[in-house]
């Protein structure tokens, strides 16, 4: 209940078994191109900033369903780098 979104997406998994304060945890994951044109300049300068951007970005594509459930957002950068959230 509340894991789909209004515009229809929804998060990679769910946990069915309550863990973190009695609630289920979610989590959806994203893998970035480093060397892409649109992160080439932040992530040229510093490791894991994309991976960092792309996890915040999550987090606040699921608050609504922070009512409901746990989210951890992953994302990891091809270079290896992964969000601090993991």
């Amino acid at each position: 209940m509340g894991l789909l979104g209004t515009n229809g997406k929804r998060a990679d998994s769910v946990t069915l078994i309550p863990w973190k304060s009695g609630r289920c945890v979610t989590w959806d994951v994203t893998f970035l191109d480093t060397m892409a044109q649109s992160y080439l300049p932040i992530s040229s300068q510093t490791s894991a900033v994309a991976a960092e951007a792309a996890a915040k970005r999550k987090l606040v594509k699921y608050i609504p369903r922070t009512q409901t459930c746990s989210f951890v957002p992953i994302a990891a950068e091809t270079t290896g780098a992964v969000s601090s959230d993991v």
